[in-house]
């Protein structure tokens, strides 16, 4: 069964808002990628320019005043 922590997602969320966009972007991209169960050079290519712009968009958020 899967364990989801709302508390800890909401608080992410709240903290991060600007980075929401971005993961949801990564994980509809990871499951597109996984649905034959191979990750082409293609699709690792589209996935690691997700994982950046999240990195990205994390440090942004983390440098923005409060």
């Amino acid at each position: 069964m899967l364990n989801i922590r709302w508390t800890k997602i909401i608080k992410f969320a709240y903290t991060n808002a600007s980075a929401v966009d971005e993961v949801i972007d990564l994980i509809e991209e990871c499951k597109d990628a996984m649905e034959d169960g191979k990750i082409t050079n293609e699709e690792r290519s589209r996935l690691m320019s997700k994982y950046w712009k999240l990195i990205k968009a994390l440090k942004e958020a983390q440098n923005r005043p409060k």
